[in-house]
C-alpha cells in the first residue's frame, strides 16, 4: 500500500495539457511522450476542468507576464483542452462565470461531490 493510497491530490494542470501546446499531431505526441491517450487519463480520479474567462466574454488581462496570449487564442486553448479532458469518464465542467466567487463556489461542490462519491464506492 503506498503512503498517499487515501490522500487527495488537486493539481492545476495535467499531463495532457501538453497536447494542446504540440506542435504536431496527436499520435507525434504521445510516441515523443512514450504513452497513450487511455494511460495518461487513467492517472486521475477525476477531472475538474475550468473554462477560462474569456468563454463568457471576460478578460484574462492581468499582471502575469506569463499569461501572454489574447483572449481569443485563450478560447482556442480552453477549447482544445476541454476536447482532450473531455474524454475522462468523470470529467467535470466549471462553466466561466459572471461571479468568480459563484466558479469557486461551484468547483467546491464538485470537489465535495467527487470526494463523497470515492469514499462511498471504497467504503
Amino acid at each position: 500500500m503506498s503512503d498517499f493510497e487515501h490522500s487527495i491530490i488537486l493539481c492545476d494542470r495535467g499531463s495532457l495539457d501538453g497536447l494542446a501546446y504540440w506542435p504536431g499531431n496527436d499520435d507525434e505526441f504521445f510516441q515523443a511522450m512514450d504513452t497513450t491517450l487511455a494511460d495518461e487519463l487513467a492517472r486521475y480520479d477525476a477531472v475538474i476542468f475550468f473554462e477560462s474567462a474569456p468563454k463568457s466574454g471576460k478578460s484574462i488581462k492581468s499582471n502575469n507576464p506569463i499569461r501572454n496570449e489574447s483572449e481569443k487564442v485563450a478560447i482556442i486553448l480552453d477549447d482544445k483542452l476541454q476536447t482532450i479532458w473531455s474524454q475522462h469518464p468523470n470529467f467535470n465542467l466549471i462553466q466561466s462565470a459572471e461571479s468568480f466567487i459563484n466558479k469557486v463556489m461551484f468547483s467546491i461542490t464538485t470537489i465535495e461531490k467527487i470526494i463523497e462519491q470515492y469514499q462511498k464506492d471504497s467504503g
